[in-house]
């Protein structure tokens, strides 16, 4: 989605899949025990997950699939700007970044 206000407002995996789930998204929610990650259909993504949705913030990150073969290869990931107006766009990402980068440290601290 593009547009000339705010319109990322999650972090947004993109994945290798097929056709069938191509036509959906999987949402991984944040912090809460227990909620499964649910898969819901396109054309819920833009009344529900864009600007400053309350959906996005209780949002982890999504996934969406394509039938692209090079992401075979690779996953593109698509995150809120780092110079957002909107304070919860500006929180994802820089903890997406948080996260990603402990993670690698830990990886890579441990195999030192």
């Amino acid at each position: 989605i593009t547009g000339v206000n705010e319109t990322t407002a999650t972090v947004n995996w993109l994945k290798h899949g097929s056709s069938d789930q191509a036509r959906r998204f999987r949402v991984v929610w944040r912090g809460e025990v227990g909620r499964d990650p649910e898969l819901k259909d396109l054309s819920e993504l833009q009344q529900d997950w864009v600007g400053d949705s309350e959906l996005a913030k209780q949002t982890r990150y999504l996934e969406f699939y394509s039938t692209a073969d090079f992401l075979k290869a690779v996953q593109v990931v698509d995150t809120p700007g780092t110079r957002s107006i909107l304070d919860a766009h500006e929180e994802t990402v820089r903890g997406f970044l948080a996260e990603r980068h402990e993670t690698e440290s830990a990886f890579y601290g441990g195999s030192a």
